[in-house]
């Protein structure tokens, strides 16, 4: 067992999130796994398999560096990594054992296999997350994850990019080979391409961009920067359906949309979840018909808190983290399950955001109505661990034993005249969010062993 694996501990006054978070924690680590030939791994894929899938991978990441599983991530991203070939069309293996071979049931032969056309850039997008959360290096320099991120943002795109738009499309209806989304029933099977790939290609050339900043690059940074919006602009301006006022979730061969119609909401739940909407009346659209979402598949639902919280609907999340963690949901013992609710109260209730761009920690006070007090300790972050107590919507406290000095912005939403850091008054900052909510913060220096509490004066108003 690895030193850090399952420390994280949680404690709050409501019973139902308690023992919520300490059934997830549960049910994840039985899931992970040590001393098999593919390395360290956790099961992310149909249970039984004892594989772990790109889609699942890319979903279950957050929730498993939480928990400790950093070597286990890492592990499973260079897996993926290294199995992309030229004789593949710069695909890799959609799904892996545990005996470090591709699952039969997905792969035939180099040319009969089983891949979702997101998955590179899941891939790449994902090995960026993490380095935001672990300040692991190699996620920036190791050799086979730089000749993938390279490949995808080049000749996979090249090979799959049947008419020269940019976006990678399918090349035979109905085939196995090069499906055009995560969505894989068969009243899509004829789609050239869906919504969720293209959120999830903007999030990569976002993410290919800031791996090169980091190396200095401002070309590359800027240039695929301008991708990313232009892929966001594209489905702004093309994929709306004005009859319906809904996204398309997607096209056929002949330039056709399909029309969005009442109960497919679980389509367009990825789209929200990777950030693709960038219009605000047509976002806050979106999340109202996300609010009443009753998908069948846990799948779906499994991403909708982090949805919700990612748009400041704190009530909407926390309901969705309780219908998770039901004993009455079907499936719920599916590992995705598990994962995304460990990164949805990290994330979303205790609103911890590591970015190692600048080994800054931001707090974002978000507690439920119902969550009057909240506590998380034995974070895994940058090489360390953090802890991280929240009281009502004016106190946080941190603590930091990351092993090096952090910086820590506590975040408060609303206008705060100023922010008492361990009871010396510091004049608030403001901002807004991509809501276009108004936060008020404060950048505070911590050395490693030391905690640090603040408190934000009473909200004034909306006006920055």
């Amino acid at each position: 067992m690895k030193l850090n694996k399952g420390r994280v501990e949680f404690q709050c006054n409501d019973v139902l999130l308690e023992r919520g978070f300490y059934w997830a924690k549960a049910m994840a680590l039985s899931y992970a796994h040590e001393g098999d030939a593919v390395g360290e791994w956790y099961e992310a894929s149909l249970p039984g398999r004892n594989a772990f899938c790109i889609r699942d991978v890319a979903h279950y990441a957050v929730g498993a560096q939480i928990l400790g599983l950093d070597a286990h991530n890492k592990n499973m991203l260079r897996k993926f990594a290294q199995g992309i070939s030229a004789s593949k069309d710069f695909c890799s293996f959609w799904e892996i054992t545990k005996d470090n071979v591709p699952l039969q049931n997905d792969y035939t032969s180099d040319s009969d296999f089983w891949y979702n056309l997101p998955a590179n850039f899941d891939i790449l997008q994902t090995c960026w997350r993490l380095f935001l959360w672990t300040n692991d290096h190699d996620y920036l320099h190791a050799s086979d994850l730089n000749a993938f991120y390279n490949a995808t943002v080049h000749d996979y795109i090249k090979v799959w990019d049947k008419n020269n738009d940019g976006i990678p499309e399918r090349a035979v209806p109905g085939s196995r080979k090069g499906i055009p989304s995560y969505e894989e029933r068969d009243g899509y099977g004829t789609a050239l391409m869906m919504s969720d790939l293209i959120a999830i290609q903007a999030l990569a050339f976002d993410s290919y961009a800031r791996i090169h900043r980091m190396k200095g690059n401002d070309y590359l940074f800027e240039k695929y920067t301008r991708k990313a919006v232009e892929l966001r602009e594209y489905y702004d301006k093309n994929w709306w359906d004005s009859d319906t006022n809904r996204f398309c979730s997607a096209m056929f061969e002949d330039g056709s949309f399909d029309s969005p119609a009442d109960g497919d909401e679980d389509v367009s739940i990825l789209p929200l979840y990777y950030g693709l909407i960038i219009n605000g009346e047509k976002l806050n659209g979106e999340l109202e018909r996300m609010r009443g979402c009753d998908s069948e598949f846990v799948e779906y639902l499994s991403y909708l808190p982090e949805v919700f919280y990612k748009y400041n609907l704190n009530e909407e999340a926390y309901k969705y983290i309780l219908r998770l963690t039901d004993p009455k949901l079907k499936r719920r013992e599916y590992p995705e399950v598990s994962y995304a609710v460990i990164a949805a109260i990290t994330i979303g209730i205790m609103g911890i955001e590591p970015n190692a761009e600048n080994e800054m920690i931001t707090t974002k006070n978000r507690l439920s109505e119902s969550v009057g007090i909240a506590r998380m300790d034995n974070i895994r972050v940058f090489g360390g661990e953090i802890c991280v107590e929240q009281t009502g919507n004016s106190a946080t406290e941190l603590r930091n034993r990351t092993g090096d000095r952090i910086l820590w912005q506590p975040v408060f939403y609303g206008r705060r005249a100023e922010i008492l850091v361990d009871g010396i008054a510091l004049d608030a900052k403001h901002d807004r969010d991509e809501n276009g909510e108004v936060f008020s913060y404060a950048v505070i220096p911590l050395e490693n062993g030391y905690k640090a509490r603040a408190e934000a004066s009473k909200p004034e108003g909306d006006t920055v």
